[in-house]
């Protein structure tokens, strides 16, 4: 899942929503870490590397990849988990009854709570998505394009990555049903641990 997806789907308090921010920015096992971060944090990190085995493990992951194509598929996480983010900032008001520009304001005021355990990185990187408001653009297809572009940029040999909308949009029933039903997946599994 991407940052939105794992926003969705943490528990709805500041601390689970920066620990599963901070999921992909922080190292180490859980006795580790519980030596330099507050418990909440770290539950919102361990909540982060469960959310992330139960996606890598679906059955709907499995067959989305398949989708992708043989090209695409060294990239299948990263580009499915922004496909997911894009159905569910699609269809946020059947996930919340915030506004997406209203619950990115709460994420915003809940990530900078813990701001101190951030990261250098993961403080540019959360800045960045406020200030750039990422989840509105996943809304659309053309706004998903740009951060999927962005992506591949920033990194070498990602080229596969920028045009992946192509395959959403010749796959796009089939995508929606297979990330809408492994999100709903996912939120179950997790909460019910």
């Amino acid at each position: 899942m991407n940052f939105l997806a794992h926003f969705y789907l943490a528990n709805p308090t500041a601390a689970s929503r920066a620990g599963n921010f901070l999921g992909d920015y922080i190292t180490g096992t859980p006795e580790s870490l519980a030596e330099v971060l507050p418990a909440e944090l770290l539950e919102g990190i361990i909540m982060h590397r469960r959310i992330d085995a139960l996606t890598d493990s679906h059955a709907n992951f499995a067959e989305a990849k398949v989708l992708l194509g043989p090209e695409r598929r060294r990239f299948a996480g990263i580009i499915l988990d922004m496909f997911t983010d894009h159905f569910l900032a699609r269809n946020w008001e059947q996930y919340s009854e915030l506004t997406l520009a209203k619950f990115s304001e709460q994420v915003n005021d809940e990530l900078h709570q813990y701001w101190q355990f951030f990261p250098e990185n993961a403080k540019r990187e959360a800045e960045s998505m406020i200030d750039n408001q990422w989840f509105q653009r996943y809304q659309t297809i053309e706004g998903l394009e740009q951060s999927l572009t962005g992506i591949s940029r920033s990194r070498k040999n990602f080229d596969p990555i920028a045009n992946s909308s192509e395959n959403l949009r010749a796959h796009y029933d089939q995508y929606q049903l297979l990330c809408t039903e492994l999100l709903a997946g996912v939120k179950a599994e997790i909460h019910n641990f």
